[in-house]
């Protein structure tokens, strides 16, 4: 099974995953997948369209006035910039402070894994591309993450916007250059790796690093198949997912902490 150069074998034939890819944004972008309805598991079914819900019991207490989340909104695009060329098999850094934006050429078409590392920021945080509304990072430092911002046949010709408050660190690399794990994974926040395995389930834990998080995963195969996408937004242990294809590449977005065990 192979991503660009990186050659991962496997007795078995690849088989086309179960399910299509689900981009937001760009197709080859590393965006969260809508979170599924609060206490949901993957693979859960919803009631038929027209059938009503139980009525909730009535309290004595007035409800709680609501308040409306505020709509996602494109960022403004740095003055100040960086360049650079990425070669196939290779990485490039970037650091600074403040906003900036990195401009980066790609010599060749492959998948790009951005390592952002704000270890030492203290306020919010933004990882993200000219135009973009889900943007690959978007919460409050330290910060420390690998995001896919495009795969294979994607533009050539990636455009980031760090912004944070603090000095940061970016590494842009081929993804095929994306560490080989075998067996119980297990990290915190968002992390790309190959997880090289034959076999045809897996098992997840997940803690939420708190309101509004989510675990959401992305298990791509060789060139030229679709993605198998799963995740949950609750704490979740020994969550069970059937039917999935490895060696897979593995493309993890959270903020919590999580572990993900073949078989």
């Amino acid at each position: 099974m192979m991503w660009g150069n990186r050659d991962v074998r496997r007795s078995a034939a690849p088989a086309v995953l179960a399910l299509g890819l689900a981009l937001a944004g760009c197709s080859g972008s590393d965006a969260p997948m809508a979170a599924p309805p609060p206490g949901s598991a993957s693979g859960a079914t919803t009631p038929p369209a027209g059938t009503q819900s139980p009525a909730a019991p009535s309290t004595s207490e007035s409800p709680s006035p609501t308040t409306e989340s505020p709509s996602p909104t494109t960022v403004a695009v740095p003055p100040k910039k960086q360049t650079g060329t990425l070669k196939r098999g290779g990485s490039r850094t970037f650091s600074g402070t403040g906003a900036q934006l990195i401009d980066v050429q790609q010599a060749g078409q492959f998948g790009v894994v951005v390592d952002l590392d704000c270890s030492r920021c203290n306020g919010p945080v933004m990882l993200t591309e000219p135009g973009r509304i889900d943007h690959w990072a978007d919460q409050p430092g330290p910060v420390r993450g690998q995001y896919v911002t495009s795969i294979e046949k994607d533009d050539t010709h990636p455009r980031l916007i760090v912004s944070a408050q603090g000095r940061w660190r970016v590494t842009v690399k081929d993804w095929s250059t994306s560490p080989v794990r075998k067996g119980k994974v297990a990290g915190t926040g968002s992390k790309v790796f190959i997880l090289d395995s034959k076999a045809k389930s897996l098992t997840y834990d997940f803690t939420p690093a708190g309101a509004g998080d989510m675990f959401s995963v992305r298990a791509r195969g060789d060139v030229g198949q679709e993605m198998r996408i799963f995740g949950t937004d609750e704490a979740s242990k020994g969550a069970k997912i059937d039917k999935i294809h490895l060696p897979a590449m593995m493309i993890i977005h959270t903020r919590g902490s999580w572990s993900v065990t073949p078989g």
